[in-house]
């Protein structure tokens, strides 16, 4: 069984999650294709780049992560992206069905009335794997298993409890605060210069905190 069959099966057709890796042919009218940033790919892994005086890190990892190949602007606009079976890259889907499959881990391991995860698998995602610089991100990062945790290059997160995050390249943002009950997704189709969210994630992401307090 692929990986993207075993994902429709197990996980979004039982919570009744629109998203898809490997998308159907049928499926493709319903795209809104990505908008790339005006700058050059290269360009940005250079303005990434001024970063790592501060961390004293060498940025060759980094450059044959990002370069090797450089990334093609228009290749997800094509149906053999749409069809490919690419977990890490060619999901697709909204930010609804992104949070409906992620409050699986806020919400106790079950949702829409499926249970799918047991809490002892949750409570691993924050065991600490790694903390200190990133040789890919450039930047101090924290992870526990699957996921970023906070440090102190996100003061807008909660810097203790049950929190975990990621962001993609373009701005997508999800987040995860077991603590609270609260899962927040962003996801857009206009991509800005950055591998790790942006501020129109972080400004929803603030407005859910603050709804809370």
């Amino acid at each position: 069984m692929s990986i993207g069959r075993f994902f429709k099966e197990e996980i979004a057709d039982p919570l009744g999650a629109d998203f898809h890796i490997g998308l159907d042919e049928s499926e493709f009218h319903r795209i809104s294709n990505v908008i790339y940033p005006k700058e050059e790919f290269g360009d940005q892994i250079k303005e990434f780049t001024k970063s790592l005086g501060k961390y004293r890190i060498s940025g060759k990892v980094a450059m044959k992560t990002f370069m090797n190949p450089t990334p093609d602007d228009e290749s997800a606009w094509e149906n053999w992206w749409r069809s490919a079976e690419v977990p890490a890259a060619n999901g697709h889907g909204n930010a609804r069905s992104v949070a409906m499959i992620q409050g699986l881990i806020s919400n106790g391991g079950e949702m829409n009335g499926v249970k799918l995860l047991k809490q002892e698998t949750i409570d691993l995602i924050f065991d600490e794997q790694s903390h200190g610089p990133d040789l890919v991100l450039l930047m101090p990062l924290r992870f526990g298993i699957g996921y970023g945790l906070p440090n102190e290059e996100f003061p807008f997160l909660p810097q203790d409890g049950k929190v975990c995050f990621w962001g993609g390249w373009g701005g997508s943002l999800i987040v995860n605060d077991v603590d609270n009950g609260l899962t927040v997704s962003y996801m857009m189709n206009k991509m800005m210069q950055t591998v790790v969210g942006d501020t129109r994630g972080l400004g929803i992401l603030e407005a859910a905190y603050d709804s809370i307090k």
